[in-house]
């Protein structure tokens, strides 16, 4: 297939250029990191096989299995359409890695990542619903700097929630009984409203933050109110919206 030929071909390149992994400085006596965003690169670009991932680690590298937690948004693969620009390219068991903003698949038992630039939505296929994530989305910033990386869209219609999950690589401040420190994964999440190309961050998920960003949306109080919407809870806000998206005229 022509589609799977461009991607394997993206692979290789990816395979010959990127899988030696880069020296992470540590501290002659802590053995803590010093420089944390190689350390975050060579995680997201290291190519180890499954099942044994911490098979040559050294005094010098860094992998997974060091780590407590996950970077990925879910751990197991799960099926997935993806696309560029909503043009379909191909079905595959997927996982996407938040950490390192990269589709790692598995290919002759081997997890590989797909070449940036290839995809930009993903559609996970569940039996009865679907999770969609995108990239570069447009106006969409961050602490005034614009956000390029993969999204979850919540709902669609005219206003849209979008969450955004930022892994953070951290180091216990003590030693583990291993005369080591302890590195682990924290998620922050942050939440956006869409309305065609204009988008608002949103401090906080709660009443206010979302009414600001909603016209009129005080009309629709009482159902909200009916309904035991807890405007804190996201599947709460996504259940009002598509309230409110139908009911809004514009």
């Amino acid at each position: 297939m022509l589609i799977r030929f461009i991607l394997i071909s993206q692979i290789l390149f990816f395979n010959i250029f990127v899988i030696r992994t880069q020296a992470i400085l540590r501290d002659a006596v802590t053995n803590g990191i010093l420089n944390s965003n190689q350390a975050l690169r060579t995680i997201g670009t290291t190519k180890f096989e499954i099942g044994n991932h911490s098979q040559d680690l050294s005094i010098n590298n860094i992998n997974y299995d060091d780590i407590n937690g996950s970077p990925f948004w879910e751990n197991k693969y799960q099926k997935a359409s993806l696309y560029f620009d909503s043009k379909f390219i191909t079905k595959a068991d997927v996982r996407l890695n938040i950490l390192t903003d990269e589709i790692h698949y598995i290919n002759d038992s081997l997890e590989l990542v797909v070449d940036s630039g290839i995809v930009n939505k993903i559609v996970f296929e569940y039996s009865n619903d679907t999770v969609v994530f995108m990239k570069e989305i447009n106006n969409l910033f961050l602490n005034s700097k614009q956000l390029k990386n993969f999204v979850q869209i919540l709902n669609f219609g005219k206003f849209q929630l979008i969450k955004f999950q930022i892994k953070k690589l951290k180091t216990s401040e003590l030693f583990s009984p291993n005369g080591r420190f302890t590195y682990y994964f924290l998620t922050d999440v942050v939440y956006f409203i869409r309305r065609n190309e204009i988008v608002d961050n949103i401090k906080k998920l709660n009443k206010e933050s979302l009414y600001h960003c909603l016209p009129s949306s005080n009309n629709y109080t009482n159902w909200a109110i009916k309904n035991k919407i807890n405007f804190k809870n996201e599947k709460d806000v996504v259940k009002f919206l598509n309230y409110y998206n139908s009911k809004i005229v514009e």
